[in-house]
């Protein structure tokens, strides 16, 4: 859980790494795990701390597109792998 939890951040330089990981090995249970993660970060610091109505639509449309990548990339990486327990944690997380 560490290790991915040290991969979830807004460098530039990890999340061209990351995707590049992705890219590469789209089945990775490994990359999507970490990708549905940062994305699922990424989506809340798009929308901002605004309530729905008054956030910007653009906001709200980048917020739900990164939502429904990370909900995507978080089953991939769970039905690739169960026992992988981010992949678990991933799935649960882009639940909500």
């Amino acid at each position: 859980r560490n290790l991915v939890s040290g991969l979830i951040v807004s460098h530039p330089d990890v999340l061209a790494f990351t995707q590049s990981w992705y890219d590469t090995k789209p089945n990775s249970p490994y990359a999507n795990t970490v990708r549905a993660f940062q994305l699922y970060t990424q989506s809340f610091s798009l929308r901002g701390d605004a309530s729905w109505n008054e956030t910007p639509v653009l906001a709200r449309n980048s917020f739900t597109e990164f939502q429904n990548m990370a909900m995507e990339m978080a089953l991939n990486a769970y039905e690739s792998a169960p026992d992988f327990i981010p992949a678990s944690l991933t799935k649960c997380a882009s639940t909500y």
